[in-house]
């Protein structure tokens, strides 16, 4: 019995020291771009990046 797949997607999350630098790295350095962000505080603390169909969330 064949059946379809039933997960569409699935995102790494990655935990970060350094948020600035880690963005730095997959934004400036990779080709990123920031697609959602939580600022509570005034500083990113999650963020969504994606690239040519690959999403990665850093916090």
């Amino acid at each position: 019995m064949a059946t379809s797949p039933n997960i569409l997607l699935a995102v790494p999350f990655f935990i970060v020291r350094d948020m600035e630098a880690s963005l730095s790295f997959y934004r400036d350095k990779l080709g990123f771009t920031m697609t959602h962000q939580w600022t509570p505080r005034g500083k990113i603390e999650w963020c969504n990046l994606q690239r040519d169909g690959v999403s990665l969330m850093l916090k």
